[in-house]
Formats: C-alpha cells, sequence, structure tokens
C-alpha cells in the first residue's frame, strides 16, 4: 500500500508542478508581474493533481505485474500516453453527452495551433508525472525457486551440516 501511495503522490506531484509552471507562464503574460500574486489566490493549476494522480496509479500497475524496473523514457511515455488518453476519454465523453448535432458541430470547430498546444501541454504533464514515479516498487515478491534450485540448496545445506558434524566430532576425539 505505501508503495501505491507512494507511486500516486509522486505523478501527482510531478504534474502539479507543470500545472503551476503553465497557469504562472499565463497570469505573467496575461497580468505582468502582478500575476504571480494573482496566481496564488487562484486554484486553477490543481486541476493538474487528477492526472499525475492517475500515471501514478498505471505505472504502478505496471511495475506490479509486467516490468520490475522502468525506465525514465519508458515511464515518460507511458505518463504522456496516460494523459493524452484521458484526454481523448473526457473528450468523447462530452461529445456523446451533447444533446444536439450543433453543439458537437461548434465543439469540433478547433483551430489546428489550439489543439497543437492542448497536447503538447498534455503530453508533457504527463511526461513530468511519469518522470516523477519512482522507477521501481520498493516491496517487490520476488520469484519463488524453480525445484531444481530448492534441490541445490537442500543438498549444498545438507553438505554443510555433515561438515559441520565431522567437524565437531573431530573436535571431540
Amino acid at each position: 500500500m505505501r508503495d501505491f501511495v507512494r507511486f500516486v503522490a509522486r505523478g501527482a506531484a510531478g504534474s502539479l508542478i507543470v500545472s503551476f509552471l503553465s497557469a504562472a507562464l499565463l497570469f505573467m503574460l496575461v497580468l505582468g508581474p502582478s500575476g504571480i500574486r494573482a496566481l496564488l489566490y487562484s486554484p486553477h493549476f490543481l486541476r493538474g493533481v487528477f492526472p499525475g494522480a492517475i500515471v501514478g496509479a498505471v505505472l504502478w500497475s505496471l511495475t506490479a505485474q509486467k516490468y520490475s524496473r522502468l525506465i525514465a523514457l519508458q515511464r515518460m511515455g507511458f505518463g504522456a500516453a496516460t494523459v493524452i488518453t484521458l484526454l481523448v476519454a473526457g473528450y468523447a465523453f462530452y461529445l456523446s453527452a451533447s444533446n444536439s448535432y450543433y453543439d458537437i458541430y461548434f465543439s469540433l470547430d478547433i483551430r489546428p495551433n489550439t489543439l497543437l498546444l492542448i497536447l503538447i501541454w498534455n503530453c508533457t504533464q504527463g511526461a513530468v508525472a511519469g518522470l516523477a514515479c519512482p522507477a521501481q516498487r520498493l516491496y517487490r515478491m520476488e520469484p519463488e525457486l524453480k525445484y531444481r534450485a530448492r534441490a541445490q540448496l537442500y543438498e549444498l545445506a545438507e553438505e554443510e551440516a555433515r561438515m559441520a558434524r565431522e567437524q565437531i566430532e573431530r573436535g571431540k576425539s
């Protein structure tokens, strides 16, 4: 359980960093130097915690099931893919919940540069969240030994015990 909390918290923190920096840049561009003060009173950047937490949960699941250790590039790739998947799923849900074709038509009217900015921002958010997650779990269950390896260890232990008994008997006589 500690591993799960560790992955989720670090993923959320990494995503929060990107959200805070992008909100700070936006406020600085719009409001100037007083934008930092406005940023501290605005919880807008906290919306980045949720995707990072999901990235942490996905990476925890991957290290629990398939991979024993993830390198930085793998974590960044899985993080970016997870956040983009969340973005597409959220947008698809929004489109399916709209009541008229009029809403769908105008919601699809996105300029290419805006779409590119959204994709880059979300990929960055996922990549930094994945990079902030640990490379491996602290508490791993090692695979059990096969029969042959267990038998070899047993024979080795028997041999050591026999040699110890012989040495004790030599010392007594």
